[in-house]
């Protein structure tokens, strides 16, 4: 079974994974990430493609080059388990 912070990180990774493939279809590559980062777009495609070796910094930084950010919400279990029903 996922830990509750493995479950965090993979949602996380799949929201910048996400944003990246919306933007994507705009001509955005792996390497427009790295340049505007100053990362080399190997890292950029390590992060898009491993969520345990996306750190919640790298997860910022690339929403941020891709105009985008993570809003957080922190609510009881017993809030999800309602919200769920």
């Amino acid at each position: 079974m996922e830990s509750p912070a493995d479950a965090l990180q993979r949602r996380i990774w799949l929201a910048v994974s996400q944003r990246f493939t919306e933007c994507q279809s705009g001509g955005l590559t792996q390497a427009d990430l790295g340049r505007a980062l100053g990362a080399p777009r190997s890292q950029v495609n390590v992060w898009l493609k491993s969520p345990e070796r996306m750190t919640l910094k790298a997860a910022g930084r690339l929403l941020a080059a891709m105009d985008a950010e993570v809003l957080v919400a922190v609510r009881t279990r017993e809030e999800t388990v309602r919200s769920a029903s």
